[in-house]
């Protein structure tokens, strides 16, 4: 397993997959227009993504914010495709962002995330 960091200048190559992955991975009502992340990625220098592939395949992948005056990062998205889910890759890309955290954001005191799942009425 491999989690890589995406340069701005290759995230509409990897976006594609991205795209797909994300969109199956979130009800409709957490979703963000896809185009509204491609800018941000492009501009905005805080906003990464971080990729799992597993040999030449993209299984995963995080969205995250640095905010580096708060010494933190924000978990915005992750999600594993459907065919690599249960297999530990998830625990592993988490682990890695932690980490990752870490060494990017100077002082850094961890990783806020939110967990949205939907619930039955």
């Amino acid at each position: 397993m491999e989690f890589v960091l995406v340069e701005k200048a290759k995230s509409p190559a990897y976006f594609k997959r991205v795209e797909k992955i994300y969109l199956d991975s979130f009800p409709v009502s957490q979703l963000r227009p896809t185009r509204m992340i491609t800018r941000m990625l492009a501009v905005d220098p805080n906003y990464h993504l971080f990729v799992a592939r597993q040999s030449d395949t993209l299984v995963g992948f995080t969205l995250v914010y640095a905010f580096n005056d708060l010494n933190t990062q924000f978990l915005d998205f992750m999600a594993i495709d459907r065919a690599y889910r249960n297999r530990g890759v998830g625990g592993k890309l988490f682990t890695h962002m932690v980490n990752i955290s870490k060494q990017t954001v100077m002082n850094s005191i961890g990783l806020i995330f939110e967990d949205e799942r939907e619930r039955p009425m």
